[in-house]
């Protein structure tokens, strides 16, 4: 029952009008459940009404004392008989002088001596009034009080005095006793205090707080409490000293010094001591995994290891074979008073170990330790670590890693296992897991690095551009590779690979054969293991995305092995994970392509990743984003990505360059330059992801009518392109970007031959570079002349797909048809490149500097006249609605040509872009001039929507 109701009851038995005599009542509960303040209430209340109250309390400490807590009653007590406090002192004083003869003599000599001074003293208090004599705690009572207090429970009938006792389960044989005499002559009241209820809960904090809770808080305050008043008032205060200027309605448990402090207590104060053994011995093992165990480590006998469990459990610590709360736990762990803990940590280490159990089980008791002093304490750290890793719990496996190096026993295990602590940390933090590579380094060339390591360890110093010492670990693998073929196919692999980051250590042209001729690359893949080595070796440019579907499957697979796996580390060998790693970043920021095998990450795989493949995922995904034209989302993916730039190492590049690109374009100059100012390795400057980033530089320059710094950038693009051997990609247009520069300093000549000089050299895998150049090519020529070269830009980006430049194609073919007085095709072009703008968050390109050099200023049509209501419902985006009744009765052909004649085309050109005659088309025009009522093809702009099946939709 709760306390108000057993206050109650204790109090209509004292009132009782019918009882003649006294009586007793014994209030039992929990530690913390409340017996003291029930008691306190009592006396107040007894106080007040005019009663005789007599109060004492048990005391461990105390009960070797005679006559202990039948002194407190009387001591200070203004309503008792003068003297009988000096008395009882006397008493004890000639027990105490007597006391070296017979003891046990002198004692019931002291106690019948006691029991008629109190008695009669009681029953003198008793005649003017109701006595109510408490003893709160009454089962730590000393021997003598226990017996005094038995003979009083036989003379209550005749007494008014009302005896109330609090006590507990755990007591000592003397009082047992008592208990027995009460029960077999009083009839006493007995009351047990439960646990708080949802409604005394909020009674009692609103009483410690004054203030009302929400259901959610009171309900969180006893789940964790477990209903103990003492532990619930600890968290009131814990979270009134937390939330002193947050309202009431918003708070939420804290569980602080207090509550800390509260744990601590209600574990001492259990008696016996084993119970605060136990106590510690689950703290250390963390729950119950048998009594026995638990009596082996503690040092408890198992039948007294079970009592003290359901002693913790009355008192809502313990729940289901383990603290009801983490913090309970720590509570306990950090208790001052608790200073064997690493002694008693090592030997619940070593008895589970023994009794099989999970390896994370036994590695925490290790670590808690502080030392690892045994070869099998090292084998279930790293166990532990494995399982860590692959259930996502990588900084846990980081720490497990670090504690098994630290053993030290002198051998090269040590060595194994530094390696093995850099690759956890690399998937945590590169760039803290660079720390190690020094002393890797060191290592390598004592010869205590396996070949294996040796790779890897020279793929991490690549990462992070530390190319001196790369290029020294490559040439202890050279010293190796003669004496092991396996090592030479690795090494070539290896090679082949860091040289797409720096071409400059490409070393011997090892190349394995060829597969044979009539054999498909994607057979080739199936047979090998790992799949795709032969054919890295075997595929003369990887970068290249039509070597016969080849590379496309490469990257297929490495995409689904390095995240679908969940775990990379655990699932494939490291060396593989971290070609794949290197494969993934130089595909993507050579092609901005997007992958549908990481889109489809799930998000429970996502929680699996380490942080180093979570950002590898965001960049790659910005990538993608910014491939479709979806600035707003690449930017947000790449600011993800970066928020560790150190550890990307130098292929920051690639995160740096999408997000200056996405911001640049969406019109955000001034949070470019501030991604501008973040720090890149020097290195990054001479690998493949520096003329990326340079080309993304160079664009902020051109955005911000910075030509000289623009050119500077692009030029230094070409010269690292030449320098390094690299091949051209779609992700660094950089003759593009130079003849525009050109172009913003009037240097029409220049930017004429370095446009010309990119359309000449760009291949089929660059249409978007070379739409770029016929872009600004048109832009060096007269108006009327500008046409051809856009429309053929146009083409090739439908075909290629970049959204943003083919919103810049149809907005400079726009002014074109409105600068040769074809205003409605002007205008339905520069409104389609707009939405097309506002659709992706870019609408900031299409308002370049680059126009001001143009001479069109006067025939711009302003945005309030390119503007377009918005679409109305059931309309595609884009599509006037006058236009779509009539323009939906063409037919899908016929669609496909009016919009093509509308922008331009001509019919030769309509013809050649659809593979049919030019006859056919001249026979298409008959019929849609027909069915949209118009008769010229100037007219047709304003009357053709944007058809269903045009790439750029």
């Amino acid at each position: 029952m709760d306390h108000d109701e057993a206050l109650q009851l204790v109090w209509d038995d004292i009132l009782n009008p019918g009882r003649k005599g006294g009586g007793i009542a014994v209030v039992r509960g929990f530690t913390g459940s409340g017996k003291t303040t029930l008691l306190n209430r009592l006396a107040e209340r007894a106080g007040a009404a005019g009663m005789v109250t007599l109060y004492a309390t048990g005391c461990p400490g105390e009960q070797r004392s005679p006559l202990s807590v039948i002194e407190q009653w009387f001591s200070g007590c203004a309503e008792t008989r003068d003297g009988i406090a000096a008395q009882l002192s006397a008493l004890l004083a000639e027990h105490g002088e007597a006391a070296s003869g017979s003891p046990d003599r002198d004692e019931e000599l002291l106690v019948r001596q006691a029991q008629a001074l109190v008695g009669d003293t009681l029953r003198d208090l008793a005649e003017q009034g109701p006595v109510v004599a408490v003893v709160d705690d009454a089962h730590y009572s000393d021997a003598a009080s226990i017996k005094v207090l038995r003979f009083l429970s036989n003379r209550l009938r005749r007494r008014r005095v009302f005896l109330v006792l609090t006590d507990r389960t755990d007591q000592g044989k003397e009082y047992r006793s008592l208990r027995a005499a009460i029960m077999r002559n009083a009839r006493p009241l007995v009351l047990q205090l439960a646990h708080l209820t949802h409604r005394s809960a909020a009674q009692l904090l609103h009483g410690l707080t004054g203030h009302r809770f929400s259901e959610d808080y009171v309900k969180g305050v006893l789940e964790i409490s477990g209903g103990n008043p003492r532990l619930v008032s600890a968290i009131a205060y814990d979270s009134k000293c937390a939330h002193r200027d947050v309202p009431p309605e918003q708070w939420t448990p804290v569980l602080g010094t207090a509550f800390r402090e509260t744990v601590s207590l209600l574990i001492s104060a259990h008696r016996p001591e084993s119970v605060e053994s136990v106590a510690r011995a689950l703290a250390v093992l963390g729950d119950v995994r048998s009594p026995d165990l638990l009596s082996a480590l503690s040092g408890v006998e198992p039948v007294k290891v079970v009592a003290a469990l359901d002693l913790l459990e009355d008192s809502g610590l313990v729940t289901g074979g383990r603290f009801r709360h983490p913090v309970m736990q720590a509570a306990v762990w950090e208790d001052t008073g608790f200073t064997c803990r690493a002694e008693l940590s090592r030997s619940a280490a070593r008895l589970l170990y023994e009794s099989g159990a999970p390896s994370p089980d036994v590695a925490r008791c290790i670590t808690a330790t502080g030392t690892v002093t045994a070869d099998w304490e090292v084998s279930v750290l790293r166990e532990a670590a494995r399982q860590a890793k692959a259930e996502g719990r990588w900084h846990q496996a980081v720490e497990l890693m670090e504690s098994a190096h630290g053993f030290k026993d002198g051998s090269d295990d040590h060595t194994e296992l530094l390696m093995a602590v850099t690759r956890a940390k690399w998937q945590v933090d590169a760039y803290v897991a660079a720390r190690h590579l020094a002393d890797l380094v060191a290592a390598a060339r004592e010869g205590r690095l396996r070949d294996r390591d040796l790779m890897l360890l020279a793929q991490m110093l690549v990462w992070h551009g530390r190319l001196d010492e790369a290029e020294t670990v490559l040439r202890l693998l050279r010293d190796r590779a003669g004496e092991s073929p396996e090592t030479a196919t690795e090494l070539a692999v290896v090679e082949k690979l860091l040289s797409l980051f720096f071409t400059g250590l490409r070393g011997a042209d090892t190349q394995a054969s060829p597969a044979p001729a009539d054999t498909a690359p994607w057979q080739v893949l199936s047979r090998t293991a790992p799949p795709w080595p032969q054919a890295v070796l075997t595929t003369r440019d990887l970068m290249r995305t039509k070597a016969d579907g080849l590379y496309r499957v490469i990257v297929g697979q490495l995409a689904s092995a390095f995240f679908a796996a969940g775990d990379a580390d655990a699932q494939t060998p490291d060396i593989n994970q971290y070609h794949y790693c290197f494969l993934l970043l130089r595909h993507v920021s050579a092609s901005w392509s997007a992958m549908p095998q990481i889109d489809g990450v799930s998000a429970e795989l996502f929680e699996r990743l380490s942080p180093f493949q979570r950002a590898l995922l965001r960049g790659l995904q910005a990538a993608g984003f910014f491939a479709q034209g979806r600035l707003e989302e690449a930017e947000a993916h790449a600011r993800v990505a970066l928020e560790r730039p150190q550890a990307w190492g130098v292929a920051v590049g690639l995160p740096l360059s999408i997000l200056i690109l996405a911001l640049t374009r969406r019109g955000k100059p001034a949070e470019a330059a501030d991604v501008l100012n973040i720090p890149v390795p020097p290195a990054m400057l001479e690998s493949h992801f520096g003329r990326v980033y340079l080309h993304a530089r160079g664009q902020y320059h051109l955005a911000t009518n910075n030509a000289y710094a623009a050119l500077r950038d692009f030029l230094a693009c070409g010269e690292a392109e030449r320098q390094g051997g690299y091949p051209p990609v779609p992700t660094c247009p950089w003759q593009a970007g130079t003849a525009e520069a050109y172009l913003l300093l009037d240097r029409k000549d220049e930017a004429v031959r370095m446009a010309e000089e990119a359309i000449a050299t760009a291949g089929d895998d660059l249409a978007r570079l070379k739409a770029q150049a016929l872009r600004v090519l048109a832009l060096t020529r007269p108006v009327e002349r500008r046409g051809g070269p856009l429309r053929e830009a146009m083409s090739l980006l439908e075909e290629s797909g970049d959204p943003v430049e083919l919103a810049h194609v149809l907005d400079e073919l726009g002014q074109v048809h409105y600068a040769l007085g074809h205003a409605e095709t002007g205008r339905s072009l520069m409104r389609r490149a707009l939405r097309m703008a506002r659709a992706g968050g870019f609408e900031g390109a299409l308002k370049r500097s680059l126009r001001e050099t143009s001479g069109m200023e006067a025939v711009i049509p302003s945005p309030a006249v390119m503007g377009a209501p918005p679409p109305v419902p059931g309309t595609r985006a884009g599509q006037e609605p006058e236009a779509s009744e009539a323009f939906s009765a063409l037919s899908p052909a016929e669609q496909r040509v009016a919009w093509l004649a509308s922008i331009g085309y001509s019919n030769r050109e309509i013809a050649s872009k659809l593979f049919v005659t030019v006859s056919t088309i001249e026979q298409h025009l008959t019929r849609i001039y027909r069915k949209l009522k118009v008769k010229r093809r100037e007219d047709l702009a304003a009357a053709c929507p944007v058809p269903a099946d045009v790439a750029l939709l």
